[in-house]
């Protein structure tokens, strides 16, 4: 079966890689701006972002390849406009528990674990051995980055980045648009969007309305 990525970079590799691991997939083909991009284990760049209307259905599945939620937010909506849906992504070394539920568009990567009673909401990046427990929510294009631990019952919400390393106490809630820096330890609400530090975490920079 042949699957579409939208994107060429990095992520849109290891994407294309867990997708080819996992199958059904045996192809994948991107759509990406930089024709020249480098693109390892995807085998062509077929056309630009633009095109997703004209070619997305004449492949199998269609999935995100952008790391960052604004591209993956214009690339969900684009998938969307054009009366489909973007494939979930879950490489076979991930650990996904029963009872748990895993939107449209999601990838979870190699070596991530997501346990019982967890939502995860469409368009949603678990990375490389992230670790999500019991009873969370992952609201849609949140970002949980390499190696991040959340304990359990962790409220995500829309669009917020947990960066590489970090660590969110149980029963905590991230707003939308915040992003928890590289290594922070959270161990109360993070209730204002900006750039969140540290250890405890505490707020660098409000976020730009």
């Amino acid at each position: 079966m042949r699957l579409l990525i939208l994107g060429a970079g990095g992520h849109a590799q290891v994407v294309a890689d867990a997708a080819l691991s996992a199958g059904p997939w045996t192809t994948v083909d991107a759509l990406d701006d930089d024709a020249g991009a480098e693109h390892g284990c995807i085998n062509s760049i077929v056309g630009t972002l633009a095109d997703v209307s004209s070619m997305g259905s004449t492949y199998d599945g269609i999935a995100l390849g952008f790391g960052d939620s604004v591209l993956r937010r214009k690339a969900i909506e684009a998938v969307m406009a054009a009366g489909m849906q973007a494939a979930t992504i879950i490489h076979p070394t991930a650990i996904v528990a029963r009872h748990t539920t895993i939107g449209p568009g999601t990838v979870v990567l190699a070596g991530a674990v997501v346990n019982t009673g967890t939502t995860v909401g469409p368009a949603c990046v678990l990375n490389t051995r992230s670790s999500v427990d019991h009873h969370c929510s992952i609201n849609a294009l949140a970002h949980v980055a390499p190696g991040a631990t959340l304990g359990g019952r962790v409220s995500v919400g829309e669009a917020a980045w947990i960066g590489m390393g970090a660590v969110i106490r149980d029963g905590t809630a991230i707003c939308a648009q915040a992003t928890i820096g590289a290594g922070a330890v959270v161990v109360n609400d993070v209730d204002t969007p900006g750039t969140w530090i540290g250890v405890p975490a505490t707020l660098l920079r409000q976020a730009q309305p």
